[in-house]
């Protein structure tokens, strides 16, 4: 399928991709969600079959390491330092 585009001012504005929220050769919000839960649960591999079993989705396993690890950095920067959580 060809993403269908339309051209306005001399820009060229992708519709889909703007609705979608996605970007080319990128995974949806959604889809890194999963991809994350999955990745985090069982192996990268078994994630992908998962993926394919639940949502009918064909990703490389290499993108599930790829998003996994990049949101679990994330989470590192996020976190509390030790021994302030649990409030006052």
């Amino acid at each position: 399928m060809v993403e269908p585009i339309l051209i306005q001012g001399g820009r060229t504005l992708y519709p889909f991709r703007s609705g979608a929220g996605v970007k080319p050769r990128g995974y949806s919000g959604p889809l890194q969600r999963a991809m994350t839960d999955f990745g985090a649960d069982e192996s990268f591999e078994k994630a992908v079959g998962k993926l394919k079993e639940h949502y009918g989705v064909d990703v490389p396993v290499s993108a599930v390491r790829e998003v996994t690890l990049q949101h679990a950095a994330q989470m590192a920067l996020e976190e509390e330092p030790s021994g302030v959580a649990g409030g006052l």
